[in-house]
């Protein structure tokens, strides 16, 4: 009989499907596309649908509305990720 595998081997070959996984198939999914919603945004930036909500408010984050759908355009998620670095660069 055949014994069963030690911890160590399984862990060994043990890959989770974590954040990094689930964040790169959301940008795999909205870099097809032009706009994305604010919670598609708020999940590319790594911050919360409430702070996304408030960027598209004070327009910090352009935003544009399809009939009852705000959208974002990728453009714009781009352009907001530049302009942090170049201020944290700043700074």
């Amino acid at each position: 009989m055949e014994s069963p595998p030690s911890r160590k081997d399984l862990s060994s070959n043990f890959r989770p499907v974590g954040l990094e996984e689930s964040l790169r198939k959301e940008v795999r999914a909205v870099s097809d596309r032009l706009t994305c919603t604010v919670e598609e945004a708020a999940r590319l930036l790594g911050i919360s649908r409430t702070l996304a909500y408030r960027l598209v408010q004070s327009g910090q984050l352009p935003s544009f509305k399809v009939g009852k759908r705000r959208l974002v355009p990728v453009a714009a998620v781009e352009a907001f990720i530049a302009d942090q670095l170049s201020s944290a660069s700043a700074s």
